[in-house]
């Protein structure tokens, strides 16, 4: 059960990411209005997203205070959700199961001889890794490098019009994934938190939108915050038990 104070902490980033992802029709996106939000989707809708968010964010730390060992994604069951009383939810997970081995001393067993390459077995663990990587914050000083992973507000206008997917809010980057495009990305590099940046950049020719492809466009940017992802230890990775 968590509070209502504490879900009321994540309605805020629920209008966001929903303004982020709406096609309303005389809006763009990231810039909806809440009440917009409300009469097209529901107060009920942000309240689910809001709960998917906090539960999200408390997940980790509910699996290392109960000692848990997961071996799957958990399956969420939502009991109460309401603005003025506590979120109440049920977690269901799969966990690593307790084997009580029988006497086997004596029985001879005849092994598969398999060759891996330490390259290979240094990816694999890489692999895990990875997926068990968390973000944190760099030192307020430290600029962006490629890597990075960057929340920031930017607005993009061509001939001082908006255009589709030019502006978002509390937006999270990857610095280098071209998940919008390497030039943009690229000017991103050597900023640091709280530094604004006016832009001309060039729309690359493989544009989504052909309209727009290889215009020249002009982009307001607002660096919020950048952290850098942080690989755990292999000791504090269970799942690498299965590895055998």
């Amino acid at each position: 059960e968590i509070s209502n104070n504490y879900l009321k902490k994540y309605i805020g980033k629920a209008y966001k990411n929903i303004s982020q992802k709406a096609n309303i029709p005389g809006f763009r996106k990231g810039k909806i209005p809440y009440q917009i939000i409300d009469a097209n989707f529901g107060k009920q809708y942000v309240l689910n997203e809001a709960a998917s968010l906090s539960i999200s964010e408390l997940y980790p730390d509910i699996i290392m205070e109960s000692n848990l060992k997961p071996i799957d994604y958990p399956k969420i069951k939502i009991n109460q959700l309401a603005e003025d009383l506590p979120l109440g939810f049920e977690v269901e997970l799969e966990l690593e199961p307790e084997i009580e081995l029988p006497g086997y001393k004596g029985i001879k067993v005849t092994g598969l001889s398999t060759d891996v390459s330490d390259q290979e077995l240094e990816r694999q663990i890489d692999n895990i890794r990875n997926n068990f990587a968390s973000l944190e914050p760099v030192e307020d000083d430290k600029p962006i490098s490629k890597g990075d992973y960057v929340t920031l507000d930017f607005d993009g206008e061509i001939e001082g019009k908006a255009f589709e997917g030019g502006s978002a809010e509390d937006y999270l980057l990857e610095v280098g994934s071209n998940t919008l495009f390497a030039e943009f990305e690229d000017s991103l590099i050597g900023m640091k938190k709280g530094v604004k940046k006016n832009l001309i950049l060039t729309l690359p020719e493989n544009n989504e939108n052909k309209d727009l492809s290889g215009k020249q466009a002009s982009f307001s940017i607002f660096i919020k915050e950048i952290k850098k992802k942080v690989l755990p230890e292999i000791n504090y990775l269970p799942s690498l038990n299965s590895l055998g």
